[in-house]
């Protein structure tokens, strides 16, 4: 059972409590102006000042409670080290998460580094245009036509070769754009984050995360057809996609 005298202490010291309630209130109110903000970076900074002062509380309660009584069942005397195994593998995970991805594609062996210069010269225009650190070009050993990119330590973009044969020239400098839009407004990230978002707010069954991702996906394609001056060639790799897709 669980200690009253350990639980009523905390909840009872107004310095404690006051201090529990608002980061909570602040909590909500991130919460409010992360739903309203559609700047992909402000809403990614939004979301983690929304996390830290919703788990703030519980942080605090572990390591200002000063209980050492042991109740019957030991709950008592086990509740900071349970709670602090939690929280430390809650975020080992995250940050497990967050470093492995880049890595395991890194060394993966169907990964290799693009050796085609017209199309890293064509990235690196590109990305010099915004200002951007040029983003590394990888292929991916599969038929399946996919495209991504990863933003952490250094930005990089996969294609597989599967959608290096479907697609033309134009229609592949198409696909290079839409990802290179994606770093520019920091897409990746703010998936992650949102993934996130997910894992440890219960507040995420009211944020529609499908509109956030389409909101990313115009954005990369408003660049793209801006980059190229026509949404010709977006289109046409779009449509072999799915007609790949469908058949295959």
């Amino acid at each position: 059972m669980v200690c009253q005298e350990c639980v009523f202490g905390f909840f009872y010291d107004p310095v404690k409590m006051g201090i529990s309630v608002a980061s909570l209130a602040l909590s909500v109110l991130f919460f409010v102006l992360m739903r309203r903000q559609a700047e992909p970076r402000r809403k990614t900074l939004l979301i983690y000042a929304h996390l830290f002062t919703l788990i703030f509380p519980v942080v605090f309660y572990i390591f200002t409670n000063s209980c050492i009584r042991i109740s019957g069942a030991g709950f008592c005397n086990s509740l900071k080290p349970a709670l602090t195994i939690f929280l430390v593998t809650l975020l080992a995970s995250v940050i497990m998460g967050y470093l492995l991805t880049p890595l395991m594609l890194r060394i993966s062996p169907r990964t290799s580094r693009v050796t085609n210069h017209r199309l890293e010269g064509f990235v690196e225009a590109e990305s010099s245009k915004l200002g951007m650190r040029k983003p590394s070009l990888h292929l991916i050993d599969t038929a399946k036509p996919i495209a991504f990119c990863v933003s952490i330590f250094r930005p990089r973009i996969y294609v597989s070769i599967g959608m290096a044969d479907l697609l033309s020239k134009k229609e592949l400098e198409a696909v290079l754009l839409h990802e290179v839009g994606h770093l520019k407004h920091h897409s990746s990230w703010l998936k992650f984050s949102t993934y996130l978002h997910r894992l440890a707010s219960p507040f995420s069954v009211f944020t529609d995360f499908n509109s956030v991702f389409r909101q990313a996906e115009r954005e990369a394609d408003a660049f793209a057809v801006a980059g190229q001056g026509t949404a010709k060639h977006l289109l046409g790799a779009k449509r072999k996609v799915e007609e790949f897709e469908r058949c295959c």
